[in-house]
C-alpha cells in the first residue's frame, strides 16, 4: 500500500506539533530586539517541562501602546511587576500556556495563546 505524499508530509507535521491544550513549559530564552515594523519586543522561547520531551515553543511579544497586554499577562504568569521585569531574570522558570493550532502560510503551527502562573501541586513553583 503507497500513501500520498501529502498525507505522508501532514501525518509527519502532526506528529511534530505539540498537541493543543495547556501545557507546563520552562523558559530557556529570552532575546530584546526589533520587529519587522520598528517596534520593540521580545523574543521568547520555551521549552516543554517534561524530561521526556524537548518540544519547544516560540513567542513574540510586542513591547508598543495597543499590544502590551501579552507583556502584561506574561509578566503576570511569571508573579512579576510589568514595570520591573526583565525576561532574561525569568530564564529557568516555569509557567503554564494554553497552546493552540493556527494556519500560518498553510502551514499548522503550535501557538501560544494564553499565560497562567504554573501550578504545580496547586503551589506556585519557588523561585
Amino acid at each position: 500500500m503507497r500513501f500520498k505524499p501529502e498525507l505522508v508530509e501532514k501525518l509527519k507535521q502532526e506528529a511534530e506539533l505539540l498537541p493543543e491544550g495547556t501545557h507546563r513549559v520552562e523558559l530557556i530564552g529570552a532575546e530584546y530586539t526589533t520587529s519587522k515594523r520598528g517596534d520593540e519586543m521580545v523574543v521568547l522561547d520555551f521549552e516543554l517541562a517534561d524530561p521526556w520531551s524537548a518540544k519547544r515553543l516560540r513567542d513574540y511579544v510586542v513591547l508598543r501602546d495597543g499590544l502590551l497586554w501579552k507583556a502584561v499577562q506574561v509578566c503576570a504568569a511569571f508573579e512579576v511587576g510589568f514595570e520591573d521585569a526583565d525576561f532574561e531574570d525569568l530564564i529557568g522558570k516555569c509557567v503554564t500556556v494554553r497552546v493552540v493550532h493556527e494556519n500560518d502560510d498553510g502551514e499548522v503551527r503550535a501557538k501560544i495563546k494564553s499565560y497562567r502562573p504554573d501550578q504545580r501541586d496547586g503551589e506556585q513553583q519557588a523561585a
